[in-house]
């Protein structure tokens, strides 16, 4: 049991996994895709996301992600686009009705529709080639109008000074983490990430960065670092910070095992002492979040 449970959330600290059973369910097809719209009808879909997510009868059909990004390409201001499924093949579900703001949709880019999972997951693997070089920070805060917004306005005063760069395409992506989903994974042996249902509901603040030359690294990585410890600092002012960072999207000052939390990480601690007492995934495994801060289990 103290094995399993450090799997789910430990990332590359336990071993090399050849064979995986996993609990499956049959989707048949369902509605949703992307669409764009204009950066003036931001505030209304944060409002929007934190509404649906503070309902007691919030849809649990539903996934929905809500971005802020920029790139050159749209000119000078940020677009914005929602991601969007239903699970169910509905045409138009009114769970959705609230996310889709057909008065100020960038024409062309709306891919809404009913299809298939292979279908979607090609389309968020996208077809158009990014910069050779990325990066990815985070963090999470309670589903809360005014600081997601003071979050996007932070997203926005970083970006400008760093326009200039090669290629750059970046985000502030909102993917919510409704009570239903901690309650679900709670129910079936829970994680080692400490996200307690009573936490919930929860939004993670996604940066993500796309830049094509290494001589644009300090800028981009400055400007972005500094804007998620903003938005940290401003989220502990409000008393509405979740210390949570999602491993899949750190940056290497970020420390995800950490904020699992001291106990969380005492457990993973005291299962890579009892599975790997040589330290082998610590000592000989580069890359990842270490357990130990010296890499070296003792």
């Amino acid at each position: 049991m103290d094995l399993w449970l450090a799997l789910r959330g430990g990332g590359n600290n336990f071993g090399i996994i050849t064979s995986i059973r996993m609990r499956t369910f049959k989707q048949g097809p369902f509605y949703g895709g992307s669409l764009y719209y204009l950066g003036s009808k931001f505030p209304g879909q944060v409002e929007a996301l934190v509404t649906e997510l503070q309902k007691p009868d919030a849809s649990d059909k539903t996934h929905l992600m809500v971005s802020m990004g920029w790139t050159s390409a749209f000119g000078t201001d940020p677009v914005c686009i929602n991601q969007l499924y239903y699970n169910e093949a509905v045409e138009n579900p009114s769970a959705l009705e609230p996310f889709t703001p057909l008065d100020a949709q960038l024409p062309g880019l709306n891919t809404l529709r009913i299809h298939t999972l292979p279908e979607a997951a090609k389309e968020q693997a996208g077809e158009i080639s990014l910069p050779p070089r990325s990066a990815y920070m985070n963090t999470h805060i309670k589903a809360d109008i005014s600081m997601l917004l003071i979050g996007a306005d932070i997203f926005k005063a970083a970006i400008e000074p760093i326009k200039s760069c090669d290629g750059l395409i970046c985000s502030y992506t909102l993917q919510p983490y409704p009570v239903s989903l901690l309650k679900s994974s709670a129910s079936k042996g829970g994680n080692s990430l400490g996200l307690d249902p009573s936490l919930g509901p929860i939004v993670s603040i996604a940066l993500l960065m796309y830049w094509k030359s290494a001589h644009d690294d300090e800028k981009v990585l400055g400007a972005f670092r500094a804007a998620i410890e903003q938005i940290d600092e401003k989220a502990k002012m409000n008393e509405k910070a979740i210390d949570f960072k999602f491993m899949n999207y750190s940056f290497n000052f970020q420390d995800p095992v950490g904020s699992y939390g001291p106990e969380n990480t005492r457990r993973l601690q005291e299962a890579s002492r009892k599975f790997d007492p040589e330290g082998v995934f610590q000592k000989g495994l580069p890359g990842g979040w270490k357990l130990f801060k010296s890499s070296v289990v003792t």
